[in-house]
Order: C-alpha cells, then structure tokens, then sequence
C-alpha cells in the first residue's frame, strides 16, 4: 500500500513539473505577441509591395539569380518590350498592361539584357525554347487560351495561377469580372490555393494599374509628412485621382480635415487629405485624373497596400525624379 502511494506520489511531482515546464513555452509566446512585428509573426508582406518600392531603393532590389528586380519603376520607364507586348495583348484579345504585369511578376525579376521577360511556364510548356522572347511569347497564347476558356482576361490571370480547370468553375459560378472573381474565391477554392489565387490577381490588377498612374497634382514637389507626402498645390487647385477605383470614405478625418480614399485594387488603396471641397459620394467609381476636389491649405497624399504604407512617390513622372 505504502509503496502505492509512493509510486503515486512521484507520478503526481512528474506531472506537476511537466505542467510546470510546459508552461514556459507558453508564457515566452505571449511575450514574443506583445513585442513583434507582423513580419516576426510569419504575415509577410505582400507580394506586390515588392514591385513597388522607391527609386532609391532600386539598387538593393534583387530578383531570382541576383538580377536587378523588375519593378514599377523600371517597367515604366523601359519601354523596349511594349511593341512586343502590344503586339501579343491584341493578338491573344488581353489588355496590354494586365498582360505586362502578370509577365513581369511570373518572372520573378528576371528580365533579359533587351528587356524582355522570362516567365516561368507551366510544366507542359517544358518544350519552350529558354529564351525571354520565345517565352514571352508562349506565356501570351496560353493566355489567350485560357482568357477564351474563362470569357475573360481575370479568368486567364486566374487560370495562370490555380489551373484552367479550377478557374473555369469558379467563373462559371461568379461570372467573368474581376472584382465578382476574387469575391467568389472563399466559397469555391480551398484555403492554400485562395491564398495563392488572391495575391495573385491583386499583384496583377494592381501593378497593371500602377503603369500608368498619374500625380494628384500639378507640381510633383513634396515633403515627407508621417506615412505620406505634404504636396505643393495652391487653394483651390483641383485635386485629381490617380488611378481608377472606388470611393471608399469621404469625410472629416480629425486634424487631416477633409479626406477622399480611394479603393484601386484589392487592398491598394490611395488617401487624399487636407481638401478644400470634394466633389465624388462614397461608393462612386472614378477614373484615373478624374476630379476629387479642390485643394485646401495643407494637402497630404498617402498610399497604402493592407496596413502597409508605401511610399507615394513611386507614381511620380519619371522626370520629376529624375530618372
């Protein structure tokens, strides 16, 4: 009896310091949630943040094989491959600037030394000749392939990242437009490939976007002001979108005063403070350079991707930065 219980008792101290132990580990993830970062916590940023960073951080970017990154800078300011990509967009019925974002993000920073794109084709594409145009050109008709299978070029970027046959259910259930898309992934995609399916197609739209955005006012001189620019406008200057997309607030936001924020493309979003007037109701659609307001006294323009904020100067012209 006695040796029972001495069994019993020493089982009892065993678990009790095992508990004891155990919850060391636990305590030490407590404070690890208290102090780090997003980034620590495996959110990792997303994947279009990457394409657009500052000039200045152009030099450390470096995509697969140590090549300099493509970027939003570089593929507006290089302009050798577009008479290709315009060529193949109106072949394969794509738009050209859909067509150059999905390559150069397929790419993954690679391009050749003309400036040509070097896409990672899918498995059955192994024949392809390793060559930028010849892959290029091989990305663009299974593309169109694809974009006539989903009767859309949102079902093609779909397709290109989940498989054909996985797009075109879901684009049979959703329809073809691209915002009907990405809202439908959650109830016809299993978790791994909505994930992929939505950074996906946002880095595509997105970027495709971003190509040909514009400045919100007439002079590009600015200052930095907290997570954005403090821009140079005289009162009553009018105040210009730039990029298409959707009202999504539109009021008073404390000391900022009068704010428009404008949903472009999934979780890129654009914000204009400090207006004098605003002209456009919240959900309305606007289109790139269409008039937000009139600028007040302090006017402050920001950009973000999520929380993340970016730095808004990457949509200036080319030669206000002197590139």
């Amino acid at each position: 009896m006695r040796r029972d219980r001495g069994l019993l008792a020493l089982l009892s101290a065993l678990l009790a310091i095992s508990c004891a132990l155990g919850q060391i580990p636990f305590i030490n993830g407590l404070a690890l949630l208290q102090h780090s970062s997003p980034t620590q916590l495996g959110q990792q940023p997303h994947p279009l943040a990457l394409y657009l960073r500052p000039a200045k951080a152009l030099g450390l970017a470096r995509g697969s094989g140590g090549a300099p990154l493509t970027t939003l800078a570089t593929l507006r300011d290089d302009h050798r491959p577009d008479t290709e990509i315009a060529r193949l967009a109106h072949d394969h019925r794509l738009p050209a600037d859909g067509l150059k974002a999905l390559l150069a993000i397929s790419s993954k920073g690679t391009a050749t030394v003309r400036g040509m794109f070097w896409p990672q084709l899918p498995a059955a594409q192994s024949d392809v000749a390793n060559e930028g145009l010849a892959r290029t050109r091989a990305a663009a008709k299974l593309l169109g392939r694809y974009r006539a299978a989903t009767s859309s070029p949102a079902g093609a970027w779909l397709a290109w990242s989940v498989g054909l046959f996985r797009a075109q259910r879901l684009c049979q259930q959703a329809g073809a437009e691209f915002r009907r898309i990405v809202g439908a992934l959650r109830l016809h995609l299993l978790a791994y490939h909505r994930h992929h399916a939505n950074q996906q197609l946002c880095s595509i739209q997105g970027l495709a976007l971003a190509l040909h955005a514009g400045w919100p006012v007439a002079s590009a001189d600015s200052t930095v002001a907290g997570a954005g620019l403090r821009l140079t406008a005289t009162t009553g200057e009018a105040v210009r979108a730039t990029m298409p997309g959707r009202v999504s607030f539109r009021g008073n936001n404390g000391s900022q005063g009068l704010c428009v924020e404008i949903v472009h493309a999934c979780q890129m979003r654009s914000e204009t403070c400090g207006l004098n007037k605003a002209r456009l109701q919240l959900g309305a659609r606007v289109q790139a350079g269409a008039q937000l307001g009139t600028a007040g006294p302090a006017l402050w323009f920001g950009l973000r991707l999520g929380s993340q904020a970016l730095d808004p100067r990457i949509l200036m012209p080319s030669s206000a930065l002197g590139r």
